[in-house]
């Protein structure tokens, strides 16, 4: 099936638009080709069609070499810029896909195509960033902001901004606060040998939360000490301090613990944390999951 650039942008807009929260990347969708021009060289028409061949089974990475092999005059024609965009935009390299787009473009001044190209490449700069999360411990679960996305290891969209990522092994905990921008690719690995934690509770602080660290509740040398992103042994009950030990937020962070066995997730967010800088208190929101491990 042949489409055109702006069909392309059509079914990734469409894409973008019905994508849950955390999903999966979306496939970079069908090929779009051009042929080859006649005036070229034996040469460098032997080494376009090895190149379409490359593509059209499956190995992407052979096709953008033969590409390159090109001859230097013939790197620059129209067709072979726009092919070798096309590969790298389908093996998902979009910043690399979208510098030959644009190269495309100043190439082809006078191309049918521009408009469309343009489009496409509006939509390919604003891919959203991507997360690859994983780790050594085979049994942990990831959370983004809060939110469970599944067993790890996960690959996921999130939007451009701060996010908080946790992970959360039986015997393991390790904490990212990440800002991203569209385009970005990120790659959160963590090792378990070096996160070991044990513990009951977990306590994680949102991306938009800018201080980490402990604190003590009570006598500086024996009251309770608390760990933002971090893990904790508690008893069963009912708990509560002020976040970050002085007063930083307007309400305390009050949860509970059940009983039982188990690892309960403590997510502290607070949306207007710029209102700290201003002189006032942050609101927070707290959510509290008992975490389900993959069996």
């Amino acid at each position: 099936m042949r489409l055109s650039a702006l069909a392309l942008g059509a079914l990734l807009t469409q894409a973008a638009h019905a994508a849950p929260a955390f999903a999966p990347p979306p496939k970079p969708g069908p090929a779009i080709r051009k042929p080859a021009a006649v005036t070229w060289s034996a040469e460098s028409l032997s080494v376009f069609a090895d190149a379409l061949l490359a593509d059209k089974a499956g190995d992407l990475e052979k096709a953008h070499d033969f590409y390159r092999r090109m001859s230097s005059d013939d790197k620059l024609v129209p067709a072979v810029l726009y092919n070798s965009a096309d590969v790298l935009r389908r093996m998902e390299r979009y910043k690399d896909a979208i510098e030959l787009y644009k190269k495309y473009l100043e190439a082809a001044p006078d191309a049918s195509d521009r408009a469309d190209v343009g489009k496409l490449i509006a939509r390919l700069e604003a891919t959203p960033p991507i997360l690859t999360i994983d780790g050594d411990d085979p049994g942990a679960v990831i959370y983004v902001d809060g939110i469970l996305v599944g067993p790890s290891p996960q690959t996921i969209q999130v939007t451009p901004g701060k996010h908080a990522v946790d992970r959360i092994g039986p015997t393991s905990y390790d904490h990212d606060h990440i800002d991203v921008k569209p385009l970005d690719v990120r790659h959160l690995q963590t090792s378990s040998s070096s996160k070991e934690e044990t513990g009951n509770v977990v306590l994680s602080g949102g991306g938009a939360i800018r201080y980490s660290g402990s604190w003590r509740d009570g006598d500086r040398d024996s009251g309770f000490m608390w760990k933002l992103n971090g893990r904790m042994d508690f008893a069963p009950g009912r708990y509560s301090t002020q976040l970050l030990g002085r007063d930083y937020a307007c309400s305390p962070l009050a949860f509970e613990v059940p009983k039982g066995p188990g690892v309960t997730f403590v997510f502290v967010d607070a949306p207007n944390a710029d209102d700290e800088k201003r002189g006032g208190c942050v609101q927070i929101n707290v959510k509290v999951k008992k975490v389900a491990f993959p069996r």
